[in-house]
């Protein structure tokens, strides 16, 4: 908005400048005094300067303004891109003393200041936003400038020479400021700057730290959003070029249009923190076109600018339009929602929008004019957008402990409902017993009331069978999926054959910083005993590492046999447990590729350079007491390889009974399996483990959950 000000200014110097053209060629006065204010050459002082075409050397003009008259042609009409044009000054300096001023030039890409002192002496000064940084006296602050010094008690004469070498007009508009004044904006404008880059930066290292810890691509989205609008400011300031890119006029030029860029990314962002693909499919679709279509306009800006410049303009202000339309429509519908996250989303832009409105007012003048409101309003967006982030981690957390809730009164309520129906089933069969012994006489009647129970049984029986089905759903909710236990390892499988429909066997998994936990766990019993249990170990895995932060695997162990015990014994008001399981705790550190690993009686295989290798676990289990030997976990520690295969398995395929002689698989088999297969992708083992456990067990049925975790470093 600035800038387009800026430019409708210098239209209307030209055109007065034109009309001015047979005025008489007087000096401006500079007062004597320090003044500090702008002095803008506007419709009174336009007639000081003229304005002529001609690829003359500077020293023609110092003839005077006769000379000038005859062999230059002065322009009322307007400017044309790739043509040089001259425009001559006169100042006087009424202080007692020489004095410094900057004299800002417009919008001219190449430009020659020569400050005439007489005819031999002069200062010659190069400007523009071609300009390489280094040319540039002053280097520091926004616009094209040059810094002259002006003699005391005399008339100065300044000639500048410009022109565009882009294909769009130059518009000059000349202004002069004493350096002091102009120094001081500069410092203010550093020390907000600095603030307001702190800010950023600090904002962006947060959210880069919690999306290595989350894994969440909305903190990577935003990062990326919040480092376009940082680059895009230091650039629009001159930072950039000042400091990093000093030879690259050119490429400072197009990165002004790295706020585009800073668009998609805030589109993007607001798609995944609004979780419009999975809660509002339709509109994501819409917005997934716009998004495409915001890219292939940037791309086409980014192609436009250097070839024509006067199209890329027009694009511009298209895309200018067509946006703040559509994001128009965008806010209205998030309004709809009528959720928290959305009002985060409102109140966001409506801080950058005020603050767009204060500059709009500011250019108004009904307010001081600052860009800083715009500032403002950037770093409060992010701040609310970053509430809005920590708000809906909160109702994550509150949703995946709400499923674990509801998954335990579900698997409670199942095992109170197949307790009565089987005490309900052993009444009736010693009733309809009862009856068929004393009335024999009654036998028909009896057994058309056998048919009618038993048809209530089957359907307390598929009652019962609905439940278990449920629980089986809510288990897998709170495990998760099974490509999310082994992600964060090179590559890898699970395998989980339930003897039930629910398991006792479960995985659990979990990244703390650079250290990646993988657990395997075989609860006592099967169905929906074994399930509890998983529950119970899936929710104090949760406490121990994630909330407590504990990561060392054997004191993972003695966290997990803690809090089971107790939780047992709260249950059975004090009785030793006789429930538990048997568990594998690895954590592999990525960066120095140290893997750890305690186990409670299962033990940890892994397959180097074809060679199979074993760490046995502690004899002691999770959970069940045993007060005469106290409880030991160890822990393993070696350096892990690249191309390593771990394995962590339940002992249910080892005890599976099939084969020609109907016996177990054994210990010995099943290490055989794991190695002979190791040297296959992971998804090709999971297929041959898997043939191979079908085709021992048969018909026979299974003896109990089967669990087997492979990964690869």
């Amino acid at each position: 908005m600035y800038r387009f000000f800026l430019i409708t200014f210098a239209l209307c110097l030209l055109l007065i400048s034109a009309e001015a053209q047979d005025e008489h060629h007087t000096a401006i006065r500079l007062p004597a005094n320090k003044s500090k204010v702008l002095q803008q050459l506007d419709n009174n002082t336009l007639r000081h300067v003229k304005f002529f075409e001609g690829q003359q050397e500077f020293t023609h003009f110092l003839q005077g303004d006769s000379i000038l008259a005859a062999q230059a042609k002065l322009y009322s009409t307007g400017f044309k891109s790739d043509k040089t044009y001259w425009a001559k000054i006169k100042v006087e300096n009424q202080a007692d003393f020489d004095r410094d001023y900057i004299l800002f030039l417009g919008y001219v890409s190449e430009a020659e200041v020569y400050v005439v002192y007489d005819d031999v002496n002069y200062q010659s000064h190069s400007s523009g936003f071609f300009v390489e940084n280094h040319k540039l006296n002053p280097r520091q602050g926004q616009g094209q400038k040059v810094r002259i010094t002006l003699q005391s008690q005399k008339v100065n004469t300044l000639l500048v020479k410009f022109k565009n070498s882009i294909n769009y007009p130059p518009e000059p508009s000349f202004s002069l400021q004493d350096e002091a004044s102009w120094q001081e904006g500069i410092a203010q404008t550093n020390l907000i700057q600095g603030i307001f880059q702190g800010l950023l930066w600090l904002i962006l290292l947060y959210n880069l730290f919690l999306f290595f810890s989350l894994r969440d691509l909305t903190y990577l989205i935003f990062v990326a959003y919040i480092f376009t609008i940082s680059a895009y400011f230091l650039n629009e300031y001159e930072f950039l070029e000042q400091y990093f890119l000093p030879n690259q006029p050119i490429l400072s030029f197009h990165l002004g249009n790295l706020v585009y860029v800073a668009s998609v990314f805030y589109l993007q962002f607001n798609r995944y923190i609004l979780n419009i693909p999975q809660k509002y499919p339709t509109w994501d679709s819409i917005l997934k076109v716009w998004l495409w279509l915001s890219i292939v306009s940037i791309i086409l800006l980014f192609s436009l600018a250097p070839y024509d410049f006067q199209l890329y303009m027009q694009v511009r202000l298209t895309y200018h339009v067509a946006y703040a339309l559509a994001l128009f429509v965008f806010i209205f519908a998030v309004l709809w929602m009528n959720s928290t996250v959305a009002n985060f989303f409102v109140f966001g832009n409506f801080a950058m929008v005020l603050g767009a409105l204060l500059i709009i007012m500011g250019n108004l003048g009904v307010i001081p004019f600052s860009l800083y409101y715009l500032l403002g309003g950037i770093v409060a967006q992010l701040f609310i957008f970053m509430m809005a982030l920590s708000y809906r981690y909160q109702v994550s957390i509150r949703e995946a402990r709400e499923n674990q809730r509801k998954l335990i009164i579900q698997l409670e309520a199942n095992q109170q409902l197949q307790t009565q129906v089987n005490r309900e089933l052993e009444e009736k069969v010693r009733e309809r017993t009862r009856e068929i012994a004393q009335k024999n006489e009654e036998i028909e009647t009896q057994n058309e009331s056998l048919v009618y129970k038993t048809h209530e049984l089957e359907k307390s029986q598929k009652k019962t069978q609905d439940s278990v089905r449920y629980a089986q759903r809510l288990q897998k909710a709170i495990m998760g999926d099974a490509s999310e236990a082994i992600k964060h390892f090179r590559d890898g499988f699970v395998i989980l054959l339930p003897k039930d429909v629910v398991s006792g066997d479960f995985y659990w998994s979990s990244k703390i910083g650079h250290l990646r936990i993988l657990v395997a766990s075989d609860c006592t019993g099967h169905g929906i005993p074994g399930a509890l249990m998983t529950v119970l170990g899936n929710s104090i895995l949760n406490d121990v590492v994630n909330e407590e932060g504990i990561t060392s695997p054997d004191e993972i162990l003695y966290e997990l046999d803690k809090k089971v015990i107790q939780t047992i014994q709260k249950q059975t008001l004090g009785e030793h447990p006789k429930d538990g399981m048997d568990l594998i705790v690895i954590a592999f550190d990525e960066i120095s590729y140290t893997m750890r690993y305690a186990g409670a009686k299962n033990p940890l295989y892994y397959v180097r350079d074809f060679e199979m290798h074993q760490i046995k676990g502690s004899n002691a289990p999770i959970g069940i007491q045993n007060k005469r030997i106290p409880k030991k976990f160890e822990l393993h520690e070696f350096q892990a390889q690249e191309g390593d295969v771990f394995y962590l398995a339940s002992d249910g395929f080892q005890d599976q009974f099939g084969g020609p002689k109907n016996q177990k698989y054994f210990t010995k088999r099943f290490r055989a399996l794991l190695l002979r297969y190791s040297h296959l992708p992971m998804a090709e083992q999971k297929k041959k483990f898997l043939d191979e456990f079908y085709e021992w067990k048969e018909a026979q049925s299974q003896t109990d959950d089967v669990l087997l975790i492979g990964v690869q470093i």
